[in-house]
């Protein structure tokens, strides 16, 4: 194997096992804090925590992508990244004054005027906002040293965790909660832009031209990403508008368990995204790569929405303890969306290999046209209910929108019967198993009848089998195997 094959096999590996380490330690580190913040106080986080997220996704200009793009070609880091840093910084500097403007124009009460501001400047340090940290960890990108980069994620992680086992110890326990979460990403932070320096001897290096240039062709990636994140926002905002903070708690632990599971089809586009665009490039045929996909991604999505549905109890139990357990069928209803959410993700990416970004731009518009009449019809009168199925349809009228333009560039060929008989299958079989089961084992038991049942059930072909492998790197080994 060669090196670059080794870099990009390593890569893959550091950020799916990074993203997955730091996806358990969250999801730990917001149990135990529900664990001892009241239902109201939970919900009111996530929704000033919504908010925010749209404010930084206003004043970001979707200039990431753009700068990693030209930074591959040039490794051009101090102007690119400089400028676009700086850009960056000066704009969250203004989106802070204006924030405070508002909050004190409305009166906005005390607690709520301190989170606000902890999360605001939160969004310079933290890796969850893609503002500061995700541009700072370009450079690692384009040199495939992205070991460094998913420590600190990880870092950033334990330090929340251990922070978060002291918070009983407070009586706000709100505001020190939103004080925690600030903290524990700035060592990170700062660790990351040192290493920056370092290793690629960063010097920030400001050119007006070059921001220009850079905003302009990240614009409609920019509309994109706003239209995108307020559809994926909009049903917090919306339910705490109708129904208030006890039912944006409620219905975020079933978004904390559910959308953070779109790291699956992230780390599998970004496994085979270079080879896509090889293919592509070079007028080959890559009609098997996408159905090989297509498939393996809705059998990751349905085996999970079998997983949560028949242990959703147990889960939240476990982690958020048992005054969320009415989160339970909006955590089924959403972790059956996953279905059109692995599906959409990986289509998305496609079409920007393909160039046809425009059809993206379309589809995010496309999405809030949809949802935002069906929360505004569903959520007064169903709540966390409606809000969860209004996501889950609009995905689903996503998937037929993309399909339909995705049909037109390769012939779609997937069995979709099979995958339905195995789907039945197993939909039966648990519930079976769950009559006879106890609850802790019945996981387990799960898992392994879903994975000998995609054996039995021959969903793969062998040419597909030696597709999967090919991202790892094992092709040649499985072929052995196999033949």
């Amino acid at each position: 194997m060669s090196k670059v094959a080794i870099s990009i096999r390593n890569t893959f590996f550091s950020i799916s096992a990074g993203q997955i380490v730091a996806l358990l330690l969250n999801i730990i580190t917001f149990g135990i804090a529900a664990r001892m913040l009241d239902v109201n106080d939970f919900g009111r986080f996530n929704y000033l925590l919504a908010i925010v997220g749209i404010l930084a996704k206003l004043v970001d200009f979707g200039l990431n992508p753009i700068v990693f793009r030209e930074t591959s070609h040039t490794k051009s880091y101090n102007q690119y990244i400089g400028t676009t840093l700086i850009f960056k910084v000066f704009m969250l500097l203004i989106l802070l004054i204006f924030s405070n403007l508002s909050m004190w124009l409305i009166n906005e009460s005390g607690t709520g005027f301190i989170l606000m501001n902890l999360m605001l400047l939160n969004v310079f340090f933290s890796n969850k906002f893609t503002n500061i940290r995700e541009l700072s960890v370009i450079p690692f990108k384009v040199e495939l040293r992205m070991a460094l980069p998913m420590s600190l994620v990880i870092l950033d992680n334990i330090i929340f965790l251990i922070l978060v086992l002291f918070l009983n110890n407070f009586e706000n326990k709100l505001v020190v909660f939103g004080i925690f979460y600030l903290i524990s990403n700035i060592p990170g932070a700062i660790l990351l832009l040192i290493s920056l320096v370092k290793n690629f001897h960063f010097k920030p290096d400001f050119s007006y031209p070059k921001l220009k240039e850079i905003v302009i062709e990240a614009l409609p990636l920019f509309g994109f990403i706003i239209f995108t994140y307020i559809f994926m926002q909009a049903d917090i905002i919306i339910l705490r508008f109708f129904r208030g903070d006890a039912d944006v708690g409620i219905y975020s632990v079933a978004i904390r368990l559910s959308m953070p599971l779109i790291i699956i089809p992230t780390a599998l586009t970004s496994s085979i995204f270079s080879i896509l665009v090889r293919k592509i490039k070079e007028e080959i045929d890559y009609s098997i790569i996408v159905n090989t996909t297509l498939k393996l991604l809705a059998v990751f999505a349905l085996s999970l929405f079998l997983i949560i549905s028949f242990n959703s109890e147990l889960i939240i139990n476990i982690i958020f303890g048992s005054k969320f357990i009415s989160s339970k069928i909006p955590l089924i209803i959403l972790s059956f969306s996953l279905l059109f959410l692995f599906i959409n993700f990986f289509i998305l990416d496609l079409f920007t290999a393909l160039n046809l970004q425009k059809i993206n731009f379309k589809y995010s518009v496309l999405l809030n046209i949809i949802v935002l009449p069906l929360y505004l019809l569903l959520i007064p009168n169903y709540s966390f209910y409606g809000a969860s199925a209004g996501k889950t349809l609009t995905f689903f009228l996503g998937s037929v929108y993309l399909s339909y333009f995705l049909s037109k560039k390769i012939h779609l060929k997937i069995n979709a019967f099979k995958i339905l008989y195995w789907f039945v299958f197993n939909l039966l079989t648990n519930y079976l198993l769950n009559l006879i089961l106890h609850e802790y084992v019945l996981g387990i038991i799960n898992f392994l009848v879903l994975a000998s049942s995609v054996i039995v059930f021959r969903i793969f072909t062998k040419d597909e089998l030696l597709k999967i492998t090919e991202m790892f790197g094992l092709g040649d080994r499985i072929s052995k195997i196999i033949k």
